[in-house]
């Protein structure tokens, strides 16, 4: 053994500079070691060589602690089988072999296992051999960066799940990396035929795109192949596979080889779609939501609208679902509302849509029907399959629906027929229940109107109130006034409630309205009292705004703001709203009451009266129906009714105001009967807001108000 002068190391790498290269000599022959030590000490190089003559020995010493630059091997004393032992130890370590002339050929399976170079012993001299070890050293580091980057490549492919395919398109054939094997999961007959035949495998749907990508891509006309298809794997279920690729072109510009990598999605697609499915459909019932329920309304609406054809909507909105949820408790409400849902499921038909609008309202769109009688026969067969019981929890749960429907052809937008449906539904719930409504457009003013007109009015302020006196008929002194709503539309004129009121009972927008009609006659009030301190307003309350849980604080809120005195106001409830929740609403009046406020029982005598419910309602007065009066000059029963109306009030302490006077009899009728107050149009017809301050100025000074009609 021996050491060379420390020199410069020239191209070695960093990790070996300013260091001597470990040499470790493989040889048997004592004075052939001697002669290479000798060489290797006489070179520029700064050499430390380690000499051994048996291969196990030179294996512990490369799996000892001092690491070995180079490797000088004698060829005899390797063969193939040697060798492997030596990578298998140190794989990254240069062998150099050194032979005697005439095993050119060994040599050179040597060189194709792994070896680096080989030198015919007594052929060289000492920079001849240094100059061998430094190129042996400096190309294995080379391989071994190489062969670095690859595993880190080859790692962060799998890492990526990302297969690498190359398809040499001369031959047509197709080389898959394991990955990529593994993320089609096909047979492996089926790897190894050409594209043609594998393209049976891509989802049929999926086909004509990929073909078309890739030859859009072959002819020049993308930078680079980039698509997803889904792909069939062994076992028939599909995955989302994510392609990129370039080809290779020729100098003449034609592709002969394409490559690229395949990345398996379908996670990523499983998570897309179910994000895309949240956003259209209801979470419990998994029916389609409102935005997609639209979406499909508009299209049908604008095919209707080019093409022609027929097309209806149904709105449904369960009966008594409040009593169910309050009854069995809300998980019961709501098994039951998938319940509904998977019945109503089985009754559509294909091409139709069903949604649940949230809570217990449904709707559904009939796009393959022909004529009206068709949609008659499903709101039918719903209403009939709805009645059912449910069965629940082992207990049967009984439900109904009351449904509106809305036939499309006069529609352009799909907001106007779901409003028309929608108000067809409550005058079904108004009728009884249990039933369907037909949105009917029979030519009278203000029937083609829709609720988004009227969401537009209140926006632009084109609402007016007017105000109708009440009258003591004893006196003649002015009571009170009633505000009545009017629509000034720019296209058909002043609209009477009568005309639209219809549009938007049962919907939130009757709250704002009921609210802003409120809130004008608070302002009126005011005014009038710097004239007639007594004077009052009354306002008409609509039985949906006084079911809302916020209807006190907001009527109390709007008093507080304007500044008006409670006493001066008189809000007027229908009988039929105390029908049909006397106990809510008592307990609503009575806070009204207790606050200031005036309370009036509304079309007393309009259909089937229930006279004995007044007793448990906190009213100073109640108005007779105009219907009763406008009979009692030829109607026995008319007469009959006020009477007995009349005669209850007196019992109960409450004043009777008489609507619909419009004739000299019969006010005198009235006044016999005993009714306190008259109002119609033998006194005025309902005036604007400057003449109905005029006339209480005027009634300020005379203080009666004139008999003939204004």
């Amino acid at each position: 053994m021996g050491a060379g002068r420390a020199t410069n190391t020239g191209d070695l790498s960093n990790e070996r500079a300013g260091q001597a290269i470990h040499v470790l000599l493989f040889e048997d022959s004592v004075s052939d070691a001697q002669y290479l030590q000798q060489l290797l000490k006489e070179s520029s190089a700064d050499f430390r060589v380690t000499w051994s003559a048996q291969l196990d020995a030179v294996l512990q010493i490369l799996e000892g602690p001092a690491p070995v630059d180079v490797i000088l091997a004698d060829r005899t004393l390797l063969d193939v089988s040697n060798f492997s032992q030596l990578q298998s130890k140190k794989a990254d370590v240069p062998v150099v072999l050194l032979t005697k002339g005439g095993d050119d050929d060994v040599a050179s399976s040597l060189l194709r296992e792994g070896a680096q170079d080989y030198l015919t012993k007594w052929d060289f001299d000492s920079r001849g051999l240094e100059r061998a070890i430094r190129c042996a050293i400096l190309r294995k580091d080379a391989e071994n960066r190489s062969k670095d980057r690859e595993r880190r490549y080859v790692l962060a492919l799998k890492a990526a799940r990302e297969g690498v395919w190359d398809w040499d398109l001369r031959d047509n054939r197709v080389v898959w990396s394991d990955v990529c094997r593994e993320i089609l999961n096909w047979d492996e007959a089926m790897l190894d035929r050409i594209p043609a035949d594998w393209v049976s495998m891509v989802h049929p749907d999926d086909v004509k795109g990929l073909r078309y990508a890739v030859a859009f891509h072959l002819n020049g006309r993308s930078e680079h192949l980039i698509l997803e298809f889904r792909t069939r794997c062994r076992d028939g279920s599909y995955r989302w596979i994510q392609a990129r690729g370039a080809a290779l072109r020729g100098a003449d510009g034609q592709p002969y080889r394409l490559t690229g990598s395949f990345t398996d999605i379908t996670e990523r697609k499983d998570n897309e779609q179910q994000l895309t499915f949240t956003a259209f459909h209801d979470p419990l019932t998994r029916l389609a939501n409102r935005t997609l329920f639209l979406d499909r309304l508009a299209q049908i609406t604008a095919q209707a609208e080019r093409r022609g054809g027929f097309f209806a909507v149904l709105f449904l909105d369960l009966d008594a679902f409040k009593t169910v949820n309050d009854s069995f408790g809300h998980g019961v409400g709501d098994r039951l509302l998938v319940a509904v849902a998977r019945r109503l499921q089985a009754l559509i038909r294909p091409g139709d849509t069903l949604a649940r609008f949230g809570g217990d309202e449904f709707a559904i769109i009939l796009g393959n029907c022909k004529s009206l009688p068709d949609v008659c026969r499903v709101a039918d067969r719903l209403l009939e399959r709805l009645g059912y019981p449910f069965r629940i929890n082992s207990q049967d749960v009984l439900t109904s629906a009351s449904v509106g429907v809305a036939v499309g052809s006069p529609y352009r937008q799909p907001e106007e027929i779901l409003s028309d449906a929608d108000v067809a539904m409550y005058r079904a719930k108004a009728r009884g229940k249990a039933c369907y409504e037909i949105y009917r457009y029979d030519g009278q003013p203000g029937s083609e109107l829709h609720l988004s007109d009227l969401q537009l009015a209140l926006d632009r302020d084109q609402f007016l109130v007017y105000f109708q006196p009440v009258v003591e008929i004893n006196t003649g002194a002015l009571h009170s006034l009633e505000a009545l709503i009017r629509w000034c539309h720019p296209a058909r004129g002043l609209l009477a409630p009568s005309d639209f009121l219809s549009l938007v009972e049962g919907t939130e927008l009757v709250h704002r309205i009921g609210n802003w009609v409120l809130r004008q006659a608070c302002s009126q009030v005011v005014k009038w009292r710097k004239f007639s301190p007594e004077v009052a307003v009354s306002v008409n309350l609509s039985p949906r705004h006084l079911q809302t849980p916020e209807f006190v604080d907001g009527v109390q809120q709007i008093v507080a703001d304007v500044g008006v005195s409670p006493a001066s106001l008189i809000l007027e409830v229908t009988e039929k709203a105390l029908k049909n929740d006397p106990g809510g609403i008592g307990k609503k009046l009575r806070r009204l009451r207790d606050s200031g406020i005036r309370l009036l029982v509304d079309e007393l005598g309009s259909g089937r009266s229930s006279l004995s419910g007044l007793q448990s309602v906190p009213c100073e007065s109640v108005k007779i129906d105009r219907s009763v009066v406008a009979g009692i000059l030829c109607d026995a029963d008319s007469g009959k009714i006020l009477q007995a109306i009349v005669a209850l009030a007196r019992t109960l302490r409450m004043r009777v105001v008489a609507e619909g006077v419009e004739s000299e009899e019969q006010l005198h009728e009235v006044r016999r009967i005993g009714c306190d107050l008259a109002q119609g149009f033998w006194f005025s017809a309902p005036l604007g807001s400057e003449a109905a301050l005029a006339l209480v100025r005027s009634r300020s000074r005379s203080g009666q108000l004139g008999q003939p009609p204004v």
